[in-house]
């Protein structure tokens, strides 16, 4: 998803052509069937935990309404609306959902909705500085937090269960 734009906004068709990259149908196609190859290589990874993380509410790096993006300006094209990522999102988990796989999702579209900025203010109209839009330390503290816990539930959960045992 990182770079999706490459993929289908028309100011890279040369760069895609340069490539040899051939978009075929729309752009939420086109990622739909590169994250089931994906699903399929880490479903087929010899490994006791597999997760999929959903991409942050931070993700846009053309900026929200009011922020790198003129509100007087009434159509917002869908690459660089902040609903792009919910789209894609929604797809990624019916595509991980969906697969025969044991691939456990970590959702993060959610827990950075409320604090997705993290970036460099440019100029005193609030454009965007040099840096992409991610989520701040407090999100990414509670992302390691459910790592953690996920990473110990699967590896030694008899543990986890019994750990007053243990005091």
């Amino acid at each position: 998803l990182h770079d999706i734009d490459k993929y289908c906004l028309a100011s890279w068709t040369r760069w895609r052509k340069d490539n040899n990259v051939t978009v075929d149908g729309d752009c939420l196609s086109f990622y739909r069937h590169n994250l089931q190859l994906l699903v399929e290589v880490v479903g087929n990874y010899d490994a006791k935990l597999k997760v999929f993380r959903t991409t942050s509410a931070g993700w846009m790096r053309w900026g929200n309404l009011g922020f790198g993006w003129n509100v007087d300006v009434a159509y917002q094209s869908l690459l660089k609306s902040p609903h792009t990522v919910v789209e894609f999102n929604a797809a990624a988990m019916d595509i991980v959902k969906s697969s025969d796989y044991d691939i456990k999702v970590l959702d993060y579209f959610w827990l950075s909705y409320a604090r997705p900025d993290n970036t460099e203010v440019k100029t005193r109209e609030n454009e965007i500085g040099p840096h992409l839009i991610h989520p701040g330390r407090s999100v990414n503290s509670i992302l390691t937090r459910k790592i953690l816990m996920m990473t110990m539930w699967s590896v030694c959960s008899a543990t986890m269960e019994n750990w007053t045992a243990y005091m």
